[in-house]
């Protein structure tokens, strides 16, 4: 190569075709600055971007999902299914090898794109919802207690969604189901349980061995909190070793209370869904590490609260 001199990908293809030596080198930049990390509270200027939380399982918000037959409709690529406003084209650009492109249609991996398309499917089915239909995203679940009618919900369903150009996957379409899996969670006409799906990868979890790793296993057990009893207590030791900055030491009592928390997590119980003609029966129970109650129908649980102190 000669010396001195940048050349193009071309020319130096004919210099080696002729014989030329070289060798790679890589081009150091000495002005090159370490960027420095900063805490942006962009969350503050821009609070339309952040939108509520998404509802955790829909199905806790809707005590009439008790039913003997449930269908499930999956949407077919659902986010592309939704325009994108023409003012706002310009603001999907994205560039590749090929060129610069602009989606007409919203984009997964968008903050916004999740809450946007619960709004649109809440709007559709606005008359119908907290009756027989259940929306989440991409999954709409069509429930009835009884089965009489559940084929013509069914009809509506789909003829909604035909009105509105929403197409489903047919080969992800599941019809009256005696249970159905939803976030971790199987429902049924007997109530809520924990899929044991879950709780096989609970079973594997070998010792905690980092904050992070100790702050993931809390999360699952957060997650499920409403299935467990005593938990409060037992997971108490673990948020000492959570923290970042606290020296992670684990003993045979943190080894123990980690085996308890597996088996409560692997044995979690069936919540009843609750009927509105029956009373209710809390129970509660405090000390002083822990608050909980238990709020019962007919001897049967159906929401367990806890939290430490």
């Amino acid at each position: 190569m000669l010396k001195g001199r940048f050349v193009s990908c071309l020319k130096a293809r004919k210099m080696i075709s002729k014989g030329c030596i070289y060798h790679l080198v890589r081009v150091r930049d000495m002005d090159f600055k370490t960027p420095t990390l900063e805490s942006v509270p962009v969350v503050n200027e821009f609070l339309e971007v952040f939108p509520d939380d998404l509802p955790g399982v829909p199905l806790e918000r809707e005590i009439d999902f008790g039913s003997s037959y449930i269908s499930k409709i999956d949407l077919r690529s659902v986010y592309h299914q939704l325009r994108v406003k023409e003012d706002d084209i310009l603001k999907m650009a994205f560039q590749t090898r090929y060129g610069h492109y602009e989606f007409l249609v919203m984009s997964f991996g968008l903050t916004n794109a999740p809450a946007t398309f619960i709004d649109l499917m809440s709007r559709v089915f606005i008359q119908y919802l907290k009756m027989f239909v259940i929306v989440f995203i991409d999954d709409t679940f069509v429930y009835l207690r009884s089965g009489d009618k559940h084929t013509y919900h069914l009809r509506i369903v789909l003829q909604v969604l035909k009105d509105q150009q929403l197409f489903a996957k047919f080969g992800k379409c599941e019809f009256w189901l005696n249970f159905v899996s939803c976030l971790g969670h199987i429902v049924s006409g007997k109530g809520i349980e924990v899929d044991p799906k879950k709780m096989d990868a609970v079973k594997s979890w070998t010792r905690l061995i980092s904050p992070s790793d100790t702050r993931s296993f809390l999360g699952l057990g957060n997650y499920y909190r409403r299935f467990m009893e005593g938990v409060s207590s037992i997971a108490s030791l673990f948020t000492t070793l959570s923290q970042k900055k606290a020296k992670f030491l684990w003993s045979e009592v943190c080894e123990k209370r980690f085996q308890e928390l597996k088996d409560t997590l692997a044995s979690t119980p069936v919540l009843t869904l609750p009927e509105r003609t029956d009373g209710f029966v809390v129970y509660c129970d405090a000390s002083r590490i822990g608050l909980g109650c238990v709020l019962m129908q007919n001897r049967k649980v159906i929401f367990l609260c806890l939290k430490a102190t």
